[in-house]
């Protein structure tokens, strides 16, 4: 088999509370549109915020996949709840942006629609800080097999395809692309959230309602047998948004952290809660996503600041020099079984 036909499959997943930069990094693999067929969101909703710079302007996107940016035909998938309200807004601000969109999207219609009673509901939530988005509700409602897939409302398909949006069940595309091209699709996979919030391994109840690790993008169809590369995104800090409790507080340098790193929700601008970097909570994380490519982002940050602090085997450990910080990660996470280079990016539009 070729290198021009050879299965290529890239996901690119969060390993701590989502906001890690996952959108940044898919931007900069997207770079190299012909590398991929498809560009697939798999997880999640209109919940996710994922920033990136792009031609010089700040996008931030929430359902689309960062790679429709270069062109790459953008799936969102079976897994994903669509708010439809939403997306039409998104695809008018990314066509307000010279980014084109029709016949470049296409919304799996196996995904379930956020109605105006789940975004009812979640409004109502005081106990778990979500996003109040719906996804919640919305999940209650497919799981209970009494929610409304994209495929049987008529009425949103039509709305959906005036605005160039085609509607198809992607895991079906899949194989059909296989059948038409002897080949299967090559595959750059955005994910939303992080491990920490996904519905099995976070915090619960503080976690999100989908499943947010590396290999629930194969239920799609998506090929785990060919050349899979997982890029696990973290930051060298940890940042949460919710209800929780989760920064140490009257920390002096959480909160320059917090300040330096303007760290704000991207979907609800609410500020997001610091804490340093759990080495063996992210060790944990790269484990169990099985990821291949490690990308720690906002160096900067603590360079910045110069503080370079983490927690090791539960205690926190100070360093002088972040070279030596660098060394501690590396040493710990470079044995993963499956664990190939570790990236440290203090860039905010690349790695």
């Amino acid at each position: 088999m070729s290198s021009e036909t050879q299965s290529r499959v890239d996901i690119v997943v969060g390993l701590q509370y989502g906001d890690e930069g996952k959108g940044k990094v898919v931007h900069h693999l997207a770079k190299e549109p012909e590398n991929y067929d498809y560009c697939l969101r798999y997880n999640g909703g209109a919940n996710a915020g994922h920033t990136v710079y792009h031609n010089g302007k700040k996008i931030v996107t929430h359902q689309i996949p960062s790679g429709i940016l270069y062109g790459i035909t953008s799936l969102i998938g079976d897994n994903c709840y669509v708010d439809f309200n939403k997306l039409i807004d998104e695809v008018k601000m990314l066509e307000e942006n010279g980014i084109q969109i029709r016949d470049k999207l296409i919304v799996s219609s196996n995904c379930h629609l956020i109605q105006e009673k789940h975004l009812e509901t979640d409004g109502s939530d005081s106990k778990i800080g979500t996003t109040k988005r719906g996804i919640g509700p919305c999940a209650i409602d497919k799981y209970g097999r009494v929610g409304e897939k994209l495929e049987n409302d008529e009425g949103v398909k039509d709305i959906l395809s005036c605005h160039g949006i085609m509607t198809k069940k992607v895991s079906a595309l899949l194989y059909q692309f296989y059948l038409l091209h002897k080949r299967e699709a090559r595959i750059l996979v955005e994910g939303a959230q992080g491990f920490g919030l996904d519905i099995n391994h976070g915090d619960y109840p503080y976690v999100t309602s989908s499943h947010c690790i590396s290999s629930d993008v194969f239920n799609l169809g998506v090929s785990f047998t060919g050349n899979c590369t997982v890029w696990g995104i973290a930051k060298i800090y940890e940042t949460y948004v919710g209800a929780k409790t989760f920064t140490q507080e009257n920390d002096g340098c959480l909160k320059k952290i917090q300040r330096v790193g303007k760290e704000f929700g991207a979907t609800t601008e609410r500020p997001r809660q610091c804490n340093y970097l759990s080495l063996n909570r992210l060790a944990e994380s790269c484990f169990i996503n099985q990821v291949n490519v490690l990308v720690i982002n906002k160096c900067d940050i603590l360079e910045e600041i110069n503080v370079y602090r983490m927690f090791v085997d539960g205690a926190m450990k100070d360093y002088y020099m972040f070279d030596n910080m660098k060394r501690d990660i590396r040493k710990k996470l470079m044995t993963l079984p499956h664990m190939k280079q570790i990236i440290f990016s203090g860039s905010p539009d690349g790695i």
